[in-house]
């Protein structure tokens, strides 16, 4: 299930929630609610494929929230570590999976326990195609894999992955791309 889904769904039960306890006369109880709601459904509509707008939570280019979107934001980013975790337990899914010596495949490490043994640097793309799409083209930068089909195949004995049309696409052109500028040398 998509992250528009997921929020979209934590929105109106939320609302729901929210209007049930209005119903009750418990107005002051029902406003959490209702301001989860409220920003589930900002992020919902804003994280839609058709809109796409990921700058709407401010985060920074070393992944890192400023204050105000934490503030405005909070209920939100607490709902998407829960539900992670959540998805996490319920695969019985690896923090992370060894690809090959020091390239790891994995999600959010939300212990300093769950990060890979050393001195890590961690991509999460948050998404399990779109971390896999980065792990194709190092593997493939590196010299790994000979093309990104390669690469998902060595990513697939190790870890259970699902990269969209968008994800090939995008790694098709990328190595398209390289193609053409290895000829240009």
């Amino acid at each position: 299930m998509g992250i528009s889904k997921a929020t979209g769904i934590a929105a109106t039960a939320f609302l729901v929630t929210s209007v049930n306890l209005c119903q009750l006369g418990m107005r002051i109880v029902m406003l959490p609610f209702l301001g989860t709601s409220i920003v589930a459904f900002v992020v919902t509509f804003a994280s839609h494929d058709a809109i796409n707008l990921p700058w709407i939570l401010g985060k920074n280019s070393v992944g890192r929230f400023p204050l105000w979107s934490i503030v405005l934001f909070g209920p939100f980013l607490t709902l998407a570590r829960t539900y992670a975790m959540v998805k996490r337990y319920m695969r019985k899914e690896s923090v992370y999976d060894k690809i090959v010596e020091g390239l790891y495949l994995g999600g959010w490490p939300f212990l300093l326990k769950h990060l890979p043994p050393g001195s890590p640097s961690i991509i999460d793309c948050t998404c399990h195609g779109r971390s896999a799409c980065v792990v194709c083209a190092i593997l493939v930068a590196l010299g790994i894999a000979e093309n990104w089909k390669d690469a998902e195949n060595i990513i697939r004995e190790r870890r259970k992955i699902k990269m969209n049309a968008l994800h090939k696409k995008t790694l098709e052109e990328w190595s398209k791309q390289r193609v053409s500028q290895k000829k240009d040398k």
